[in-house]
């Protein structure tokens, strides 16, 4: 009983201290490279669903990934309304890996 005792008590401090940890830095590190190594096909799939649009083409790929966000976040308003339009046109999220496997 004195062990489940602990135990009950020993949660609540747990989750104080995981909820200090800093995650997010991780998280955005994955989400950039992901990104990047998808702006080829997010690109293409951009031409298709704005003809009009004019993408960049920069020898600095973070320069290039930048404008691309710019397009997307002034075309669409909102990731979501670019991510189900993106879906829609590619059957593919943009942000799936795109290696085989």
């Amino acid at each position: 009983m004195a062990l489940l005792w602990h135990y009950l008590n020993l949660i609540p401090l747990l989750k104080v201290l995981t909820s200090r940890l800093q995650w997010q830095r991780q998280h955005l590190q994955f989400y950039r490279r992901r990104f990047k190594a998808n702006l080829k096909f997010i690109k293409a799939v951009l031409r298709q669903m704005m003809p009009q649009v004019i993408l960049p083409k920069e020898d600095d790929i973070k320069k290039e990934a930048r404008k691309v966000l710019i397009i997307v976040k002034t075309g669409f308003g909102q990731i979501q309304a670019f991510s189900t339009r993106f879906f829609t046109q590619s059957n593919n999220t943009f942000m799936a890996s795109r290696k085989l496997a």
